[in-house]
Order: C-alpha cells, then sequence, then structure tokens
C-alpha cells in the first residue's frame, strides 16, 4: 500500500485531494506538490529541483518526481499516469518499436535522461540504497521501462511495482525471468488497461466482425473465432503479475491478459482509488507473500464474460536487443 501511495502521489495536489488522499483540513497547509507528496508518503524527503509534475506537457513527457525513503532505504521515482492532452498522445502512439509500445518506451528514455544525473548523486549522499520506480496506468508502463533503461544503466539493486500498467511488451520480454525481477505489476480484477494495445484491439473487431457475418444456424465457435480472425501479435503487462480478484492476490501467468474481457467494470477497476481500497481492504500479507520468487504462477480461471471473451490464437516472437 505504501508503493502504491508514492504511485498515486505522482498525480499531484489537485488529483490527490479529488482521491480523498488529501482531507479538506490538510488542503490549506499543502500549498504545492512537493508538499502534497510527503504527506501521502510520511517520511519521504523531496528535494523541490526532483518534482516535475507541471500540467502542461509536451508528447512522451510525462510528470514524474524524485524522492528518498530512508524507511525502505531506496530512491524513488514516481511517474504519473496519464494527465493531459501530452499523455494521450503518449498513450496513442503504440505502434511496436523492438517489441515494445513505443510512446512508452520514448518516454522512459527521455526520463532517464532527466533523473540519471540526480540519481547519480543520490546514490552516493545514500550509499546501500536501492532505486524503486512505480507508477499508475501510463506512469506504471513508463516505470517499468525505465526501470530496464536504469538496470541497463549499472544503477545498483533497481526494481520496479507498477500498477494497473499498461500491456507494454511482447510474450517472451514480458514473462521473462529478467522482467520477473525487475518488475512486479499489480493487476486488480477486470482492469482492462493491462489487456489493452493495438493488436487486442484489432482481434476483438476481427473476432465481431466474423461473428456477425457467420451464419444464424451455425455459429462459429469461439475456437474458430481465435484460429481464423484474430491473428495479430499483442502485447503484454511486463514482469512477474499479480492479480487481485475476489479480495485474494494471486501470481498469474502472462498470459492472462493477452486479451480484452468486456466486462461492466472494466474501466472501473482501473481507476487509482480502486486500487486503494483493495489494497486497504485485503491482508497486505496477501500481496506480499504473492510476490515471493518462491510462488508458482497459475492460469487465469475468470468466470464466464458477460459479453465476450477473447484470446488471441498467437503471438510473435520478438528479441529486445538491449538484452
Amino acid at each position: 500500500d505504501r508503493y502504491l501511495n508514492m504511485a498515486c502521489a505522482a498525480f499531484g495536489r489537485e488529483a490527490l485531494v479529488g482521491m480523498g488522499s488529501i482531507s479538506p483540513q490538510d488542503r490549506p497547509r499543502l500549498l504545492d506538490d512537493r508538499a502534497a507528496i510527503m504527506h501521502v508518503v510520511p517520511g519521504m524527503q523531496v528535494a523541490p529541483e526532483h518534482v516535475d509534475l507541471g500540467f502542461i506537457r509536451s508528447t512522451f513527457n510525462p510528470g514524474y518526481y524524485i524522492g528518498v525513503s530512508p524507511e525502505d532505504r531506496c530512491l524513488v521515482v514516481a511517474v504519473r499516469g496519464t494527465f493531459g492532452i501530452g499523455d494521450i498522445l503518449t498513450d496513442l502512439s503504440c505502434e511496436w518499436q523492438d517489441g515494445a509500445h513505443s510512446g512508452m518506451l520514448k518516454s522512459a528514455e527521455r526520463i532517464a535522461s532527466k533523473v540519471s544525473p540526480h540519481l547519480t548523486e543520490l546514490v552516493k549522499k545514500h550509499p546501500g540504497f536501492g532505486i524503486l520506480t512505480t507508477g499508475h496506468s501510463l506512469g506504471a508502463g513508463v516505470a517499468a521501462m525505465l526501470a530496464h533503461e536504469l538496470h541497463m544503466s549499472g544503477f545498483p539493486a533497481v526494481r520496479c511495482w507498477a500498477f494497473a500498467p499498461p500491456a507494454i511488451w511482447e510474450l517472451n520480454m514480458a514473462r521473462s525471468d529478467y522482467s520477473s525481477r525487475l518488475i512486479t505489476s499489480v493487476i486488480l480484477e477486470d482492469d482492462v488497461v493491462p489487456r489493452l494495445c493495438l493488436g487486442s484491439v484489432r482481434n476483438m473487431s476481427a473476432a465481431l466482425n466474423y461473428m456477425d457475418a457467420a451464419s444464424d444456424e451455425t455459429p462459429p465457435s469461439m475456437a474458430e473465432v481465435r484460429q481464423r480472425a484474430m491473428t495479430n501479435p499483442v502485447l503484454y503487462p511486463p514482469g512477474r503479475l499479480i492479480l487481485i480478484r475476489e479480495h485474494v492476490a494471486k501470481v498469474v501467468t502472462t498470459e492472462c491478459f493477452g486479451e480484452i474481457l468486456l466486462r461492466p467494470a472494466l474501466v472501473e477497476d482501473h481507476m487509482p482509488w480502486r486500487y486503494r481500497a483493495e489494497m486497504t481492504a485485503i491482508l497486505p500479507t496477501q500481496v506480499r507473500l504473492a510476490a515471493q520468487p518462491a510462488t508458482p504462477a497459475v492460469p487465469c480461471r475468470p468466470a464466464a464474460p458477460a459479453v465476450a471473451y477473447i484470446r488471441p490464437a498467437a503471438t510473435t516472437t520478438l528479441r529486445d536487443p538491449r538484452l
């Protein structure tokens, strides 16, 4: 829950008021984003020059802050989720680049270039501290790729906690041992974003068209639809995946998220306040136990879908040339 608070703090003061993280009584004394971050994450130390959460932003340039958490013995880089037009354009820049979501890859590379000098100085001031990247939604996807960038640059003990991450990598990269050691992703119920990419949308459209064109007397089976119509490669959420369903946290396989579930709560389950409420409600030990390397991943066994249950038939194999 503390890591989720770090991620949510990146949305800034006004958004935190809207989420209920800052009470009306506390609002007058928290004059800026920096004060709000340190209020939401007790013990976090944030220098003014380490906060970049301005609202007007260009594409591939999400907001972020750098903090020092003595309690967790780590330096924190929290990336803000979708917040403005520039972020929306980053989300929509979803072509493949090196087997990855191109918009988020460009964003991670840009933030890495900005934060690396600051982190280099902070590592010297805080020996033994690791580096934690985190975020929600767009921020989670960028934070995952940022963790990879920082690790490849030689920073020590890098790890990432990603909440509601988008589908950002092709299957082999997303589920690799390397990614699973580096990144822990938390996904709530029927959240659509970890299942959403250009390929999965095309697959859903192709499936609906195929079923619409079929004879009413002999409708095709879903196996036939998947084999004949759903041939577009898809991206997946990164790392070790913890799915929270019915107040229980379990580690699940990456392949669970190569499909779109059209469910009533697919958007609501993505909201940061839903994640906060659910993670507060469940026993914290469930999430900690689920995150242990010895816990085996299990296939998803969701209930019957309300509208459609779509699984792509195959995915391409692409290699990340930087590994």
